[in-house]
């Protein structure tokens, strides 16, 4: 019996740029290098797990950007950042 056709593979969602911040520094997460097996348009989604908010620019872009909130003590900023094919 022949083996199936494959169907649609989930794309591989790759970021860069995690790094220490300070406030007011503008930070660029790049997930730009995330791959599709069929090299099909990537979709790209972000958002902000919750805690000291930040001000997110190009949330549908694989480039997302924001500027380092103010803060009063040493935090954790957490983002997601999905990723689909079309």
């Amino acid at each position: 019996m022949p083996d199936p056709l494959p169907g649609n593979q989930s794309p591989t969602a790759l970021i860069t740029g995690f790094q220490q911040v300070k406030e007011a520094d503008r930070v660029v997460l790049d997930g730009s290098v995330s791959i599709d097996l069929e090299q099909m348009r990537l979709k790209y989604q972000c958002s902000q797990i919750p805690g000291v908010p930040a001000t997110l620019v190009n949330r549908d872009s694989s480039l997302l950007v924001f500027t380092a909130p103010d803060v009063t003590q040493t935090e954790t900023l957490t983002f997601q950042h999905s990723i689909t094919d079309s």
